[in-house]
């Protein structure tokens, strides 16, 4: 039972540092814009040539990847490891588990439009409106999918703590 309790915990720990992630994508975003607005002024518009959005958007690139590879593995041993070990113990929680296991697949799915998005607006090809169009499309993404992973981690903690209690229950009785 503590490789259960030290799985949840590691888990858990994963949910804060996602978190943090898709807090630090949505700011770097909001200053992109905030920043894309100041240089408004400029009279040719090229892209690429924007070099502090270029910067931010690599980061911001590079920050999804970080944060879809954390997903990856967090979910991989949330549905393969913790949902198997707790049918042991706690049928309940690992079901609800199982059953909010769709909202991984959407949430990966977000960050992989967001992706998508990234990838046109750092390749230069796209028109001076269309940019500003699709940097704040992207913006409004990160801000729903970050709003949407942090609901999902709040119903996960909500399970974790019930299987927190199921264990405890299980230790006092073997006792």
């Amino acid at each position: 039972m503590k490789n259960i309790l030290g799985l949840i915990e590691g888990l858990a720990q994963e949910h804060i540092q996602m978190k943090k992630m898709i807090t630090s994508v949505q700011q770097v975003l909001n200053d992109m814009v905030g920043e894309e607005r100041i240089e408004e002024k400029e009279e040719h518009f090229v892209p690429s040539h924007y070099l502090k959005q270029f910067k931010m958007l690599s980061k911001v690139e590079q920050s999804i990847t970080e944060l879809d590879n954390t997903l990856y593995t967090h979910i991989t041993r949330e549905e393969r490891a913790l949902v198997e070990a707790l049918s042991q113990f706690s049928g309940e929680v690992a079901d609800g588990l199982k059953n909010i296991s769709q909202e991984h697949r959407v949430i990966r799915a977000r960050l992989k439009d967001m992706q998508k998005i990234l990838r046109e607006l750092i390749d230069g090809k796209l028109g001076q409106a269309k940019w500003r169009s699709q940097a704040w499309d992207l913006r409004a993404c990160a801000a729903k999918t970050a709003q949407f992973l942090k609901e999902h981690i709040e119903k996960e903690e909500i399970l974790y703590q019930y299987a927190r209690q199921d264990l405890a229950k299980g230790t006092e009785a073997e006792v």
